[in-house]
């Protein structure tokens, strides 16, 4: 069974979760484009055992690393 690990850090509290299931990949792959806060109505999502939810995220972001790479928002905003 495929599995992913996906570590969020909010306000210094680390949680940790393990996705798994068939294409999870494919749900959180960054290509070619990665939502952050919810999807758009029109990208139906099968998120069935998968470990994500359909809720988006509501608040301020003030660095995302994805990799160990920062996103850089300056850049993110001129190419959307």
């Amino acid at each position: 069974m495929n599995q992913l690990k996906v570590e969020l850090i909010v306000d210094n509290r680390v949680n940790r979760s393990t996705l798994s299931g068939n294409g999870i990949r494919n749900a959180v792959s960054l290509q070619p484009v990665l939502y952050v806060g919810g999807i758009p109505n029109n990208n139906h999502i099968n998120l069935t055992g998968s470990g994500l939810n359909a809720y988006g995220f509501q608040g301020c972001l003030s660095s995302f690393i994805v990799d160990g790479r920062l996103l850089d928002y300056q850049r993110a905003l001129v190419l959307n």
